[in-house]
């Protein structure tokens, strides 16, 4: 057969060349070849038809086989290429290895129909988040205190635990062992109880999702079993249920504590009644021994599964089947349902985990969680998943099925595992009996629990030799906290010095400082001053330097003034001599001319000396005004010069003064300087000292602050050592409790005993007791009676007369009707013959017209003898019934009288009873003396043991309430 599909194969892609993976092309002609003879409309072996693309997309009765896009996680991948179960085909060879990586290619481009066709959109999961359910489910938190503490059975190797049960709200853990229930706390992992099972041994363990009840299912194999209940604080055994003629192997009631639900070997379901344990149903869907059954947590459903991979869903109330879930192909070891009741986990053999969504009962999510398979999974509160297996390990997932973190691996192969409460702490447990509790988050084992805890006896001397280790421990650790104290207390001393030393340099810091500051004002002060001074000195000289220059420049200005004005006068003589010349001169040439008036030379050159003589006159006046111009200056020189030479003495004068300012301000600033340097010396030796004094300050507040947290640690370590003291002592008291619980349960049985064997007597004595009782009060009625006699037989004198005056009343009333009746009898009839004969004139006179009165008469004749016939009725009527009141008034005083006659003889007998009463009362009360005195001897024994159970009781609630830091952790 596979040459023939290599060939055609070959041929398909030699044709398609680089077409798309379809389903038409390319998987219909694998598929004819190999899978159509089971998987077709005819025979749809599984539910499957592979004939068609949408059947082959619908999926079989377990499901989708096909998802497109994810050919890892197609079902119908994993069965051709035979890695899970069911393997296609099942008989003769295996798939090629092309035909395979066809079919892979197929599912990851999403399924094509044909070659343009469009990828299938894969169907959505519904959501694995967890809702919130906070509030929806009855809690019932309980701290189980008080239960038995000595194991049914003591064995030399330990147990396993097959079942461990995690109450749902409160830290407390549930051990299966051998004949008996081990409950823990997990924060303290403290044993809380010891609970023996009826009859053999338990084989599965529950706590009601309430955590109200714990429901243990087991038995004798292949001889009996049952369902034992007990309640989860108290250990009150609340029901037995079931009559199985071989070991419960799963068992649980559903959370309104209505129903139990067991099966096993049978291969039965069957569902009981807790409060009548009545058989209500029986469910035969199952092909194989029942390996878990499990209520939903809000009591609707009821789920089961067997080892032949069957798991089926129930409805709880009226017990028809909602949901048959296929798809496992081994056996089912563990069912778990979410807080919401809309998830239903199942753990089964081929080492996969399946969640299964309620509304249509469809498979969500699986995955390989345990090569080998998985034996147990179970929900935290939060939706996690924790799950166990064949390889040794437990694991933690998320809603979705991601893994978490595996826990460190088991000695051997894990076969139980729970979630606390808490969500934090796991346990599991493993075939060889080991039981770890790891922490979640880091997988830390925390400890180890047993399933087959030694005798009170060997705990108690081991708490014992605790507690004396505890004391070592405590008084060790207050010898550690009083040395801690004491080295805190001289620490603190020491920083109490040093703050001292530290407050003296801070003052001497601050007196440093203060002078420092003081000496720098000053020197700051007369460095103003000096600044000042030498500002005004170099001021003064600049000013002395400046009147200085101003005289020499004054100095020069007058020298050049008066040579000027030398030079003016000079000049002013020469024009006065040239104007007199020129005047002279012009005079001469006038008097020429006028000598000579025709002498036009002379009279030109008059003319011209006479210009030449002004211009020599205004020469000399420019010049005349010039030299006193020049005269004037010189003056003012003179006048300048005077003033710069007394400015000039002035700034002398002020530069000497100032000089003398900056000298002495320079001293003065040399002298404050001095102060000032001498103030920082001090200061920084107060600086240093200070800083010295915080250094060893600071080192003794560090040190006190090491001291105290040391004393502090050591405070912690005492109080922790002497709680650990405490729960010591608790330990002791609660294992001292059980020693006195098994004493006071013998003694509650030995009075039970007693009280068995004291039913008889104490029948006995309460049957003399009724007796003489029944005998007293018979005696006493008698004597009233006796006493009552007279008056009781007056009174029915009494009403004999009265009855008697009512017959006569009677009798008259009697005759009185009677007459009444014979009056209208007799008017009766004599009316009725005249009617009579009136009515057959009017007949008569009938036929004649006019005689319509007469016939109207006869009418109203007839109605009145109706009318006293009518009368005559009523009265025969009073009269019978006056002659039956004469009669009842006749039988009543006869009966009357028999009465009295009757009382009378009882009268007359009254005084013999009383006597034969008297004896018998006294009679009965000797018999009930008698028996009182056996009684009383009898009773001893059951009144000590009460006493004595008391007492005991005492004992136990005074170790119970010294015990309680033992349970709580």
């Amino acid at each position: 057969m596979r040459p023939i599909i290599l060939f055609l194969l070959s041929l398909t892609s030699r044709a398609l060349g680089d077409q798309p993976v379809n389903y038409q092309q390319h998987i219909r002609p694998i598929f004819a070849e190999r899978c159509l003879n089971c998987h077709n409309p005819d025979k749809m072996r599984g539910g499957l038809d592979l004939t068609s693309y949408a059947a082959a997309m619908t999926g079989a009765s377990s499901g989708a086989v096909l998802l497109p896009g994810d050919a890892d996680g197609s079902p119908l991948l994993g069965s051709v290429r035979q890695s899970r179960e069911p393997k296609m085909p099942p008989l003769g060879s295996k798939l090629s290895d092309e035909a395979i990586e066809l079919i892979r290619k197929w599912i990851a481009g999403g399924c094509l129909e044909t070659p343009d066709g469009k990828p299938a959109v894969k169907a959505a999961s519904p959501a694995l988040a967890m809702p919130s359910v906070a509030g929806s489910l009855a809690k019932s938190e309980v701290l189980p205190i008080g239960l038995p503490l000595q194991p049914a059975v003591v064995t030399e190797n330990p147990a396993a635990a097959t079942w461990i049960a995690v109450h749902p709200w409160s830290p407390v853990v549930a051990l299966i062992g051998p004949r008996q229930v081990v409950l823990y706390n997990t924060a303290s992992l403290r044993m809380l109880g010891d609970l023996t099972f009826a009859d053999g041994t338990p084989n599965s363990l529950r706590f009601t999702r309430g955590g109200h009840a714990l429901v243990a299912g087991g038995g004798v194999g292949g001889k009996s079993g049952h369902v034992q209940i007990w309640d989860a604080a108290s250990g009150k055994t609340l029901a037995i249920v079931g009559e199985e003629f071989d070991a419960v192997r799963a068992a649980d009631v559903d959370a309104r504590l209505r129903f139990v639900a067991l099966g096993g070997p049978s291969k039965m379901l069957r569902v009981y009644g807790l409060r009548d344990g009545k058989l209500l149903a029986k469910h035969e869907q199952h092909t194989d021994w029942l390996t878990d059954i499990a209520f939903s947590p809000d009591g609707i459903l009821l789920a089961s599964a067997d080892r032949n991979g069957g798991v089926f869903v129930f409805e709880a109330e009226s017990r028809n089947l909602m949901h048959t879930l296929p798809a496992h192909p081994a056996s089912i070891t563990s069912l778990d349902w979410r807080d919401d009741s809309n998830i239903l986990a199942t753990a089964c053999e081929d080492g996969m985990v399946r969640l299964w969504e309620m509304n249509g009962g469809s498979k969500v999510k699986e995955w390989r969680a345990h090569e080998g398979g998985v034996l147990c999974v179970r929900f935290a509160h939060d939706g996690r998943l924790v799950t166990c297996g064949r390889d040794k390990a437990a694991k933690l997932w998320n809603s979705d099925g991601a893994a978490i973190r595996a826990l460190p691996a088991m000695g051997d192969i894990a076969v139980a595992c729970g979630i606390d409460v808490s969500g934090k702490r796991v346990v599991v447990a493993d075939v060889l009996g080991a039981v770890r509790v790891f922490d979640a988050e880091s997988a830390v084992a925390l400890g180890e629990l047993a399933t087959n805890p030694p005798s009170i006896d060997k705990q108690l001397a081991t708490a014992q030799a605790r507690l004396a280790a505890a004391r070592t421990e405590a008084e060790s650790k207050a010898t550690a906290h009083t040395a801690a104290q004491n080295a805190a207390a001289a620490t603190a001393e020491q920083q109490k010095a040093a703050a001292g030393a530290m407050q003296a340099a801070e003052q001497g810091l601050a007196a440093a400082e203060a002078a420092l500051s003081q000496a720098a004002s000053a020197a700051t002060a007369a460095q103003n001053v000096a600044t000042t001074a030498t500002e005004s000195a170099t001021a003064a000289a600049g000013s002395a330097a400046a009147t200085r220059a101003e005289l020499d420049r004054t100095l020069a200005e007058l020298k050049t003034l008066v040579d000027q004005d030398a030079a003016a006068q000079h000049e002013l003589e020469g024009r006065e001599k040239d104007s007199a010349t020129a005047n002279a001169a012009a005079e001469r040439a006038e008097q020429a001319a006028a000598a000579a008036p025709n002498d036009a030379a002379l009279v030109e050159a008059a003319k011209t000396a006479r210009a030449n003589a002004e211009a020599a006159k205004k020469r000399l006046a420019d010049t005349t005004a010039a030299a006193a111009d020049a005269a004037s200056r010189v003056k003012a020189g003179v006048a300048a010069t005077d003033a710069a030479k007394t400015r000039r003495a002035e700034m002398a004068r002020a530069d000497e003064a100032a000089q003398k300012a900056t000298a002495d301000a320079g001293v003065a600033l040399a002298a404050a300087q001095k102060q000032a340097g001498q103030s920082q010396e001090k200061k920084a030796a107060a600086l240093a000292a200070r800083e010295q004094a915080k250094t060893a300050a600071d080192e003794k507040a560090k040190a006190v602050a090491a001291a105290n947290a040391q004393a502090e640690q050591a405070k912690a370590a005492s109080e922790a050592a002497q709680r650990g003291v405490t729960v010591a002592e608790a330990e002791i008291a609660k294992w001292r409790a059980g020693e006195v619980r098994s004493q006071r349960d013998r003694l509650a049985a030995d009075l039970e005993r007693e009280q068995k064997a004291f039913e008889p007597t104490a029948a006995k004595l309460a049957a003399a007791q009724s007796a003489s009782n029944a005998a007293a009060v018979a005696l006493g009625d008698s004597k009233k009676r006796l006493e009552s006699m007279p008056a009781v037989i007056q009174d029915a004198t009494a009403k004999i007369d009265a009855a008697t005056q009512a017959v006569a009343a009677a009798d008259a009333e009697q005759k009185r009707c009677a007459d009444g009746v014979q009056l209208r009898q007799t008017a009766f009839d004599a009316y009725a013959a005249s009617v009579k004969t009136l009515a057959a004139q009017a007949a008569q006179a009938a036929a004649l017209p006019g005689d319509a009165a007469l016939n109207a008469a006869a009418a109203k004749a007839a109605e009145a003898v109706a009318l006293l016939e009518q009368s005559v009725s009523a009265a025969r009527m009073a009269a019978a019934q006056a002659a039956a009141a004469l009669a009842a008034a006749q039988g009543g005083v006869k009966e009357l009288t028999q009465a009295r006659e009757g009382l009378r003889a009882e009268e007359a007998a009254l005084p013999a009873k009383i006597q034969e009463l008297t004896t018998a009362a006294t009679t009965a009360g000797a018999a009930l003396e008698t028996e009182k005195t056996a009684a009383a001897e009898l009773r001893k024994p059951l009144d000590a043991i009460e006493a004595q159970l008391k007492q005991i009781q005492q004992q136990y609630d005074q170790l119970l309430a010294a015990a309680r830091p033992a349970y709580e952790g």
